[in-house]
């Protein structure tokens, strides 16, 4: 995902984003993330299995590579309550 690009399309939109880098978090602030938010997007990859922790109700939005398509995590989210989108590239 271009972060920056995706960024300045929500901005335009009047979203605000907040951009975490899960890769340098500890588990509480992991946890914390999670709990915190009710919109998530994220690339595709082991991170997302970290909606386990979001609370019922959360939209996940995941981005799939180009020539990607897993059906894991939507089976996940659909367990946990939550409502899955998944992007795929142009």
């Amino acid at each position: 995902i271009n972060v920056d690009e995706v960024n300045e399309y929500m901005i335009k939109r009047g979203i605000t984003m907040t951009i975490i880098d899960l890769g340098k978090a500890n588990f509480k602030e992991t946890i914390d993330y999670m709990l915190e938010y009710d919109y998530i997007l994220a690339p595709h990859g082991a991170s997302i299995v970290n909606v386990i922790w979001a609370q019922p109700e959360v939209v996940i939005l995941e981005a799939y590579p180009v020539g990607w398509s897993i059906e894991f995590y939507p089976i996940i989210t659909q367990q946990l309550n939550l409502t899955h989108f998944t992007i795929f590239p142009d």
